[in-house]
Formats: C-alpha cells, structure tokens, sequence
C-alpha cells in the first residue's frame, strides 16, 4: 500500500506507506502504472549510483605496474604532480615513495613519474568512459556492477 504526494505538475514527489492528512491522501497499488514506473526509475536510479561508485572505486584504487599497486585517489595523484615538479626544478634528487603494497619506490627521473602521471590520466579516463557507457545502458540490477553486493 502506497500513499503519494503530488507536485503543483500532478508528478509523485513523494510516497509513504501510511496516508499523511494534507500531504499524501491519494492511494496507489503497487501495480499502479504509476507506481510501476516510479519504482523503475527507483532502481535504475540505483544502479548508476552503483556504477558510478564503482568507478570511483577503481580509479582510487589505482593500477598496478610490475607486480606492485600504485593509488590513483587524489592525494596520490597529487604527491605524484608535486614529485615531478620538484626532480623538474631540482628541489629534489629522488621522489620516494610506498606502493599501496608498502613496497618503497624511488625514481630519480621526472619523465617515469610524468609517463605514470600519464598512465594514471588514461586510465581514469577510461574506466569514467566505461562507467558512462553502463550509466547509458544499465546492467539489470545493483547487484550485477562489479564490486557491488546490492
């Protein structure tokens, strides 16, 4: 049993599933076309927000270059920018660092830290292009995205 609230356009703006006196009278079955429709939406709804989570996901996660991973969340990326910035103007000799592994890495050459920059730029994009390549044609549910236990 289904109680909506309607907008000034006539649209369902709000549903509950006890009668509220003034502001959601109007009674709805659950096989309401109406109802029907909105929980569709409901779900599709939610399972962009589950893709786009899981893009978001991957991208923090980062990559993995010769067996160890490498974060790609924003502090990362921008110690990473801060690095080559630093070899570039000779502040720095070595940028040192720890993988997500917390194996140290040192580079001493700001074009590697600029090619991984490079690849961290790639690959985002790539997984926000496959994330709104999904967005566009949903997969049936929440619980179908990769990482998602909806």
């Amino acid at each position: 049993m289904t109680y909506v609230q309607r907008g000034a356009g006539g649209a369902i703006v709000g549903f509950f599933a006890n009668m509220q006196p003034g502001i959601a009278e109007e009674f709805l079955a659950d096989d309401d076309p109406e109802m029907v429709a909105l929980a569709a939406a409901q779900a599709d709804a939610e399972v962009i927000e589950a893709i786009r989570d899981h893009a978001e996901a991957l991208i923090r996660d980062g990559i993995t270059l010769e067996g160890s991973p490498f974060r790609g969340d924003g502090n990362s990326r921008a110690r990473l920018a801060e690095s080559i910035d630093g070899l570039t103007r000779g502040v720095i000799s070595t940028a040192k660092f720890t993988t997500a592994a917390g194996v140290p890495f040192e580079v001493s050459d700001a074009a590697i830290l600029a090619s991984l920059r490079d690849v961290f730029i790639a690959y985002g994009a790539a997984v926000l292009a496959a994330s709104t390549d999904l967005q566009l044609i949903p997969p049936a549910s929440a619980g179908d995205v990769p990482g998602n236990a909806a």
